[in-house]
């Protein structure tokens, strides 16, 4: 069991992690969350090489809202413009939000989250973690 998938497992709360998705690379962590994840929903960008029984590559967002049980998402940097099309998914789920980075990220990209009680709860070695806060 990797450093890892302690931190992801724990960070979430939640016993049996389902699903997970994925907006870019998973910080170069895609292989532990194969192992951690029951499913792995890619979308792009993406390395279409690697093949795994639990690893569906999405091509864009058509239909994102069929996606069910997400416990948590991973969003590049370079990516977060995809916050707000995600909405279907964190609004209805409430996954934790994993962010890659420590740099600040704007207001006008973070305002969907905080607008639905999302907040910023702990920045852990390059990334950031948004929770739901009640």
């Amino acid at each position: 069991m990797s450093k890892f998938y302690k931190r992801i497992k724990k960070t979430c709360g939640v016993k049996d992690l389902k699903n997970v998705l994925v907006v870019g690379s998973a910080f170069g962590n895609l292989d532990d969350l194969l192992e951690t994840f029951t499913t792995v929903f890619v979308l792009l960008p993406f390395d279409s090489t690697i093949k795994r029984r639990n690893l569906v590559y999405r091509q864009g967002l058509d239909n994102i809202e069929a996606m069910v049980d997400i416990d948590a998402i991973f969003i590049e940097r370079r990516s977060i413009k995809v916050i707000k099309p995600l909405y279907p998914i964190w609004q209805r789920w409430k996954p934790t939000l994993f962010i890659e980075g420590e740099e600040i990220i704007s207001k006008e990209d973070t305002k969907p989250l905080t607008l639905s009680s999302y907040r910023l709860i702990d920045t852990q070695k390059g990334l950031q973690v948004w929770k739901i806060q009640n």
